[in-house]
């Protein structure tokens, strides 16, 4: 299980794969919900909807529906170990996928029969960035992305604890990182022009710039798969920088959402305790000086990134902080790895020039790293990198001014490394699904509510 990492974080990292320089690998945090009376709100919409005879009649599909939410409930509730990894991520799928078809089948009619009634849905959800903070929305498109967002998180935690030593680890890995950047994908989908979407107090963890930041990790995980399985095969440099470009790339975006997401809490504060209906606006003060009102633009850029990090989670502030780390060493891979073209091709200036360039870009990953609370597995990971690619371009530096004696031309006329993504997000097996079996017809010949 995990344990606390630095004071107020958590280890969000795995010690499995440290020699193979994977151990700064991210998963996300659980969503912790709050109980919610699917049984009395569900038997309360069939009956409005259809007949009081047929929410009797499904009373044992409609125990079942809120069952299977109080055990995905309890998961979250827990911490994810190795052990119930597995049977964690079967459950919350078939909850997600529960939602799905409900969704596809009522819309949001569900959520409008019940509006101002007794049995209205409640669902209430802690965030996972903050986890004193949280909202409550009676909506059930807002329930199923939250769903989808702890189905991720599973997967993201399954990927960390795979052996990727080997090769099924490591495909295994890449598969899982894969399908949780799916399910954030399908929680974008279920926010899409959504009413709950806009609400003003919705935690951090399910805005928009949170998903696209979670993905876009999970993405650049997956990709550093590939990456690895690539170095190791000892494939060719060129192949090789390529992914690792693309990998930065993952990460770049990943920061930079997730920045975006951060200066929202300096604009609109770090949200909770959301309520129904439309924000209020407030009323401006005559005798307030806004202080950015004369500020140039890069005075009011540093301003508001220096303002955030005081709202902002710790946690979300780490994750920024080891995503840009990241991005800036795998522009350091690709050129290391392009470096070996040269040396291959006997352009040996050209070599150096690409391993001075790998150098300057992985002492400043390590400096970024440096200091940066629950990021020690990141920061470790940057030293490592720094000794191997600080080594080898001092041995081609040797070589260059003793053996070669080659002109090692300006970094800027050397060729562009063109980044080339081999992953993308997809949904897990478990999500399909099951074939729908012919609809039931009543005597009426209305359809069964829940067939």
């Amino acid at each position: 299980e995990r344990r606390p990492f630095a004071p107020g974080l958590e280890n969000h990292h795995r010690s499995t794969n440290h020699f193979w320089g994977m151990e700064d690998l991210i998963f996300l945090d659980l969503k912790k919900p709050s109980k919610a009376d699917l049984q009395k709100g569900l038997w309360a919409f069939i009956s409005i909807s259809y007949s009081r005879e047929q929410a009797d009649s499904h009373m044992p599909a409609i125990g079942e529906v809120h069952s299977l939410r109080e055990s995905s409930r309890q998961i979250s509730l827990k911490a994810l170990s190795d052990a119930n990894a597995d049977d964690s991520v079967g459950l919350l799928a078939r909850y997600a996928r529960l939602l799905t078809s409900m969704g596809s089948r009522f819309g949001t009619a569900v959520d409008e029969a019940l509006r101002r009634t007794e049995a209205q849905l409640a669902f209430t959800w802690n965030d996972a960035l903050r986890p004193e903070a949280k909202c409550t929305l009676s909506q059930l498109g807002f329930e199923r992305a939250c769903a989808m967002f702890n189905l991720a998180a599973a997967l993201s935690y399954r990927a960390t604890i795979q052996n990727t030593a080997d090769a099924d680890g490591l495909r295994a890995a890449c598969q899982d990182f894969q399908h949780a950047a799916g399910c954030l994908d399908a929680a974008v989908g279920s926010a899409a022009g959504t009413r709950w979407a806009t609400y003003k107090g919705l935690t951090l963890d399910v805005r928009p710039a949170a998903f696209e930041g979670f993905r876009a990790l999970m993405l650049a995980q997956a990709q550093r798969c590939f990456f690895e399985r690539a170095s190791r095969d000892a494939m060719k440099g060129a192949v090789v920088a390529k992914l690792a470009a693309q990998v930065g790339l993952f990460y770049k975006e990943a920061a930079g959402a997730l920045k975006a997401l951060r200066d929202a809490c300096e604009r609109e504060g770090p949200g909770g305790d959301a309520v129904e209906g439309p924000a209020k606006k407030k009323k401006a003060n005559p005798y307030f000086q806004d202080p950015k009102a004369n500020m140039t633009r890069d005075e009011r850029e540093r301003y508001q990134a220096e303002t955030a990090d005081k709202v902002a989670p710790p946690l979300l502030l780490s994750l920024i902080a080891q995503a840009e780390a990241q991005a800036t060493l795998f522009e350091s891979w690709a050129q290391f790895h392009a470096a070996s073209e040269h040396e291959d091709a006997y352009e040996y200036g050209s070599q150096v020039a690409r391993l001075r360039r790998a150098s300057e870009l992985v002492g400043e990953a390590a400096a970024k790293a440096a200091g940066v609370p629950g990021g020690e597995a990141c920061a470790l990971a940057m030293n490592t990198a720094a000794n191997s690619i600080r080594e080898a371009e001092a041995v081609a530096e040797k070589h260059n001014a003793t053996v070669y004696i080659e002109r090692v031309p300006p970094f800027s006329s050397l060729p562009t490394i063109e980044p080339k993504a081999i992953v993308r997000p997809t949904l897990p097996s478990e999500l399909a699904p099951p074939a729908p079996p012919p609809p039931e017809e009543d005597d009426d010949g209305r359809d069964s509510a829940l067939d």
